[in-house]
């Protein structure tokens, strides 16, 4: 039995299989440090505040908030500053901007739309 996959099939498993890796190495790289890292150093309930009433968020974003829930979301993900995050069901970029706000200046932060444009340059 033969198996055709067409380009486009192809293009998404080894898209997939890129994703995979670059997980698995984010992890093993920082799997240390998370571990290391004490459960105080988490976000407060007074930072993740901040984050969210910052005033160069837009209206948009700012409405969403009510049904969204960025308080809760943030607080269970459980990300710190200084942490390496991967966002990868990023779309129009609402959760994304809040987790590269939480991981702040020490941390590093990419979405799934930033990894498609470097895989397919």
């Amino acid at each position: 039995m033969t198996i055709i996959l067409k380009s486009k099939q192809v293009n998404s498993i080894i898209y997939m299989a890129f994703l995979l890796a670059t997980t698995l190495s984010l992890s093993a790289c920082v799997g240390r440090n998370v571990l290391a890292t004490s459960k105080s150093s988490t976000l407060s309930t007074d930072r993740i505040a901040e984050i969210i009433a910052s005033p160069d968020r837009s209206a948009a974003d700012k409405t969403n908030d009510l049904r969204r829930k960025p308080e809760l979301v943030l607080a269970f993900i459980g990300i710190r500053p200084g942490m390496v995050a991967l966002d990868l069901s990023a779309s129009g970029g609402y959760t994304t901007e809040l987790l590269a706000r939480a991981v702040g200046p020490t941390g590093r932060f990419t979405d799934k739309v930033r990894l498609e444009i470097l895989i397919t340059k």
